[in-house]
């Protein structure tokens, strides 16, 4: 799953429920939270203060912040000046509950339609999990058909702090609360002038965010009327993998040894070892071509290249072959003209190309890894694997504008009327890998023409099965050098045995394949966002029986509309361009010996057009013919500007979210039967509407063969909401030993939805406080998750298995630790057809479909907390929090991978029936690879997680050091330890779940520690560590089944540690600067992570910011 760097710590105020202990903290800008003296001094206890209440989020009964119902963490906007991040998101996903949050690095490579969104994912549950909240009403979702809220589309002067609740809190606020609450609570009655300005590094090597921000307010009219206006505008820079120094040093684990099958699989050598400098030369952009040659085999007992890679099916041709054989040896390169085992790249069989075409031979340096073609290496020729092979863009490029206004007016002393008006406009950019080609070379003049008859003629189309990445190209391509098409002619191929030994010196098998990356796949992303609000509030003393009353009803309209330019190839017009032949006769243009396209000789020559694509024969005067234009694929010749214009294509795709949202609620208390407080009670309704649609995809395919992700367009859709609901708060004791106050609370609600009718969810909460130091807090709640637009919906559409690994490839098997699991799918892949021992690779990503499921139940969970509070008096100004959880969610509505789906299909004592449907695999033409796959959501799934978050706050004056007073010294300790998180994705086997728990990216341990000096009034300094436990790349099993796998300590990570140090300097009043350096001791990740690009670790260095902020 799952973005800009996040190493800055955050500098956030923290308590259990806003405020554990109320007035124990005052917030230190952009620092640690001060707690004031925990132990209450016999001259402060103003009954003003201590029985101050207000609506807080997780309920809506007005009641003291001491007493809120749920453990929560606060962040104000002085913390999120203060940082040094980027964007807001980055700064959350540094708290270990968010850490598994979707961030704008999550958003380039492979992805549509998501350029730089940010998503709140707490608990790792799904951003889909996590409710997002605007003064605690719902926000339009971003992501197509999704509610998923992207929380940088929230004006920073506007945020007055942000409350982050973990737990189910359906019952509270309806679906999607799974995992927790995030509520933006924003300023009102703002008056006066707000201008913030940053300037921030993204990336060590210069790359930059900026931004100015502007808030606006004035009263009127007796101070009954305010209104104000944010302005806000952000740029943040591209970030490539190039620029980022980590990737650049291109390290990783490669398999450098294969051992035997069990139990002989100790062989003494390692079989994964670091490498550094690692380079691919599968597919330069100026291209390789390998001529048909096969892999030469290790030996059995040291199976590092097995016979099945080594093995190519292609028949050979003899020089004195017969018409008929000629006939069957030329119509073999349709279906297998690319297969990889016929063509393996090495010193005297591979050529490479300059940016002019000018062939010379590979430089395969030292290869790098096990099997059959090898391509990676050190010191040889290809691209840098972790910045040329890999995608173009680490962050995407934007450029933001956010405009919000608002007015507050005070009908009465007790009834406030608002509305507010939100637009924003935002603009990304990003590069994904190139699209890449697959081209068999070999000798038309040798091929059937269109009659049948074997006839030698140029003017044939090439043999070609449509596919998207792959084709063929004519021997006599007029941009070709002679000495490669002789070398292709006169090229032979030796086969060998199963140990290496030659069979045969070879017979001619004139052929070569060519392979290249072409133009880049890139994204232009424009979204914008309208949310409007109005709606009215009030307050009481008392009505009939009921005191402290309070209630609110809204209404809020929000729409998102996201246009996004899908830019690569059009795989046809690639195709007629790049089999460029000679004109000798001037056919076509009558120009004897101009290079034209081959279907263009073709039409001047009266000879019929295959159409493979659509079947039939295409018209001479089709513009893909008439307008082709020949370039050369040899170097730099698909990036011509005439070429270009000919073969680039773009899908132009548009979806929209709406949202309507109506809330009314009511709150008071009532009678103290007992006298332990009165009995506090809300009641309320909810009405909400989402709506989706998706255009353009399906018109902007139209009937071309793109490389790009086409399919359906997504339907429009919708649903309804009609709900009702109601807390109560019952004062059951109080003033009694060991019992300074207990009481009970808990909400319900019912919901109605057109899709899936009738929801109960609920919610239960004690509070026990001791005494003066010590507090006990539990809850219990049912919550639930309904399918989204997008998830019953979407109709199928194209997708790609990236890095896709079959389970049933022979080196794969043979290095999979899990002994049973091997044994597995030994047998399994062989009941599907698959011969024991055969090398399955991929020359591109498999692809398949994705798709809706109108059938959905809503996903249901039950999350208990149990909490700690202390405020010792024995360590004045200290507070210690901590906080159990538990949450489990059943149904849980997963979309199943391919690669899930295939590690499924063969991975049980028996073929796993449901999972190889959706599946399907070619024959022993293709190495049985997996040709086509269903990815679709289901009700299957279950998720378990569970820990503890703990808090540790304490505040110490320095008024007397040596005599002189320097100033505060802060301390918070902010941290999670994740028990377990565990899936349970097996369709067949629902008591099989893993655990992810201590893997890359869920560290077992997480914490940041802050420390702030106030030094002075107007100076502060602070310095901040984000620590996170030692991660598990691979489990210990690897080593107990495969004792030379790799070196110990490759197995994990190892311990993460970031500091962080910032100042704040208010020059004058009114006026502050502010800046610092973010990880200032430049820690990477281990170079053993290899190319995964784990969020929860810094790729992008020591960087600097600086900020200011004035007030008038």
């Amino acid at each position: 799953m799952k973005k800009e760097s996040r190493r800055f710590g955050l500098l956030a105020t923290t308590s259990f429920c806003s405020a554990v202990v109320a007035g124990v903290m005052t917030t230190v800008s952009g620092g640690a939270a001060q707690a004031q003296d925990a132990a209450p001094k016999t001259d402060e206890a103003k009954p003003a203060e201590a029985v101050q209440e207000v609506v807080v989020t997780g309920s809506r009964i007005r009641r003291s912040v001491a007493n809120a119902p749920a453990p929560t963490i606060s962040v104000t906007q002085d913390d999120l000046l203060q940082s040094g991040v980027p964007n807001i998101i980055d700064q959350l996903a540094d708290i270990p509950a968010l850490s598994g949050s979707t961030v704008p690095e999550d958003t380039t490579g492979s992805n549509l339609n998501d350029g730089g969104l940010s998503l709140l994912n707490l608990r790792f549950l799904g951003s889909q999990r996590t409710l997002v909240l605007v003064d605690g009403k719902r926000h339009v979702g971003a992501p197509q058909g999704s509610l998923s809220v992207d929380v940088d589309s929230i004006p920073r002067l506007l945020i007055n702090r942000i409350d982050i609740i973990t737990g189910g809190q359906s019952a509270m606020y309806g679906a999607d609360a799974v995992s927790g609450v995030v509520n933006y609570v924003l300023k009102r009655d703002f008056e006066g002038v707000e201008v913030d300005g940053a300037y921030s590094q993204i990336n060590q090597d210069g790359t930059a965010q900026k931004r100015l921000s502007m808030l606006f307010g004035k009263n009127f009219f007796d101070d009954k009327l305010n209104a104000y206006l944010s302005l806000e505008h952000e740029e943040n820079d591209q970030v490539k993998d190039s620029d980022v120094d980590w990737r650049r040093r291109a390290c990783g684990l490669y398999a450098m040894d294969a051992d035997q099958a069990s139990p002989n699989n100790n062989d003494g050598v390692l079989d994964n070892q670091l490498l550094c400098g690692v380079r691919n030369f599968s597919r330069p952009y100026t291209g390789l071509l390998v001529l048909s040659s096969a892999i030469t085999a290790s030996p059995t007992t040291d199976p590092d290249i097995p016979a099945s890679s080594a093995g190519c099916s292609a028949p050979t041709l003899a020089a004195t072959a017969t018409a008929a054989q000629k006939l069957a040896y030329n119509a073999f390169p349709a279906a297998t003209g690319t297969n990889t085992n016929c063509f393996f790249a090495n010193a005297g069989s591979a050529f490479v190309f300059a940016n002019d075409g000018t062939p010379r031979g590979l430089n395969v340096g030292s290869r790098v890894t096990v099997g059959g073609a090898r391509t990676n290496n050190v010191g040889g020729d290809g691209l840098n694997i972790g910045t040329e092979f890999s995608q173009g863009s680490r962050i995407p490029e934007s450029n933001a504008s956010r405009v919000q206004g608002g007015l507050n007016f005070k009908l009465t002393e007790n009834v406030l009327l608002y509305a507010e008006a939100k637009y924003i406009k935002e603009t990304t950019y990003d590069e994904g890998q190139g699209s890449f080609f697959n081209i068999g070379i070999y000798d038309f003049t040798r091929a059937p023409v269109s009659n049948g008859t074997t006839t030698p003629t140029l003017a044939v189309m090439p043999q070609w099965t449509p596919a998207t990445s792959s084709f063929n190209i004519g021997l006599d391509n007029a941009y070709l050098s002679s000495d490669l098409r002789t070398a292709i002619l006169t090229n032979t191929r030796k086969t060998y045995d199963a140990n290496g030994n030659v069979v045969s010196t070879g017979a001619l098998d004139p052929r070569a394949m060519f392979t290249n990356f072409g133009p880049l796949r890139n994204q232009l992303n424009y979204r914008k966002v309208q949310r409007y609000v109005i709606g009215a509030k009030g307050e009481a003393d008392q009505f009939l029986f009921a005191k402290n009353i309070s209630w609110e009803a809204s209404y809020v309209y929000g729409e998102l509309t996201n246009e996004n330019h899908e830019r690569a190839v059009d795989v046809e017009r690639y195709r007629y361009g790049a089999d460029a032949v000679v004109d000798t006769a001037g056919k076509v243009s009558g120009k004897p010996g101009q290079i034209v396209c081959r279907v263009q000789l073709l039409a001047a020559n009266g000879i019929s057009i295959p159409d493979p694509y659509r079947v039939g024969t295409m018209s001479p005067t089709d513009p893909k013919v008439t307008g082709c234009v020949p370039f050369s694929i040899f170097g730099n010749g698909q990036n011509d500007p005439a070429a270009r214009n000919y073969f680039d294509a773009e899908i132009q795709v548009s979806h929209t979210n709406k949202q309507q949202h109506f809330l009314a609620y009511g709150s008071g208390e009532f009678w103290d039967f007992w006298g332990a407080g009165p009995i506090g009670a809300a009641v309320g309704v909810e009405w909400r509407k989402e709506e989706a649609e998706g255009k353009g995809r399906t018109a902007s395919t139209g009937d071309r063969l793109l490389f790009l992700n086409t399919g359906a367009d997504f339907p429009y859709s919708q649903y309804e909401a009609k709900e009702i609901f109601t807390e109560l708060r019952v004062p059951l004791l109080k003033d009694l030993p060991f019992v300074n106050r207990l009481e009970f609370s808990g909400a319900a609600r019912r919901s109605d939805y057109t899709t899936v009718g009738k929801v109960d969810t609920y919610s239960a909460q004690f509070l026990w406080e001791i005494n003066e130091q010590v507090k006990i807090r539990g809850t219990r709640g049912k919550a639930v998750r309904i399918p989204s637009l997008s998830e019953n919906f979407s109709l199928q559409s194209q997708t790609f298995a990236n890095g896709f690994v079959d389970p049933c490839d022979v080196t794969n098997i043979n290095n999979t630790a899990n002994t049973q699991i091997r044994q597995y799918r030994t047998a399994n892949c062989l009941a599907l057809g698959i011969p024991t021992g055969t090398a399955i690779s991929y020359p591109t990503s498999p692809a398949g479909f994705n798709g809706g499921n109108p059938n959905l139940k809503p996903e249901e969970s039950i999350s208990k907390t149990l909490s700690l509070i202390l405020t010792p008096k024995i360590l004045p100004r200290t507070t210690l929090v901590f906080d159990w959880y538990n949450i489990e969610i059943n149904s849980v509505i997963a979309s199943i991978t391919a690669q899930t789906l295939a590690n499924q299909c063969v991975g049980g004592p028996v073929l796993n029936s449901q999972a190889c449907g959706l599946i399907t695999r070619g024959g022993a033409d293709v190495s049985y690879r997996m040709t086509s796959f269903l990815q679709g959501s289901f009700n299957y799934a279950k998720y378990e997680n569970q820990g503890m978050d703990f808090t540790f706050l304490y505040r110490q004056p320095l008024n007397n050091v040596f005599g002189k007073n320097l100033g505060n010294l802060g301390v918070q300790v902010r941290g999670t330890y994740l028990q377990f998180d565990r899936s349970y994705t097996n369709i067949d086997a629902p008591l099989v779940h893993t655990d992810f728990a201590q893997a890359v990216e869920e560290p077992q341990l997480r914490f940041n520690t802050s420390f702030s000096w106030n030094y002075k009034p107007d100076l502060s300094f602070f310095w901040n560590i984000d620590f996170q436990s030692s991660q598990e790349i691979a489990d210990i099993d690897f080593l107990r089944s495969d004792p030379d796998n790799r070196e110990y300590k490759f197995l994990t990570t190892g311990d993460y540690v970031t500091h962080d140090f910032s100042f704040r300097w208010r020059v004058k009043d009114g006026v502050i600067l502010r800046g610092g350096v973010v990880n200032a001791f430049d820690a990477d990740p281990v170079d053993w992570l290899g190319q995964t690009s784990a969020d929860n670790f810094d790729l992008f260095g020591r960087r600097f910011y600086i900020g200011f902020n004035f007030k008038r």
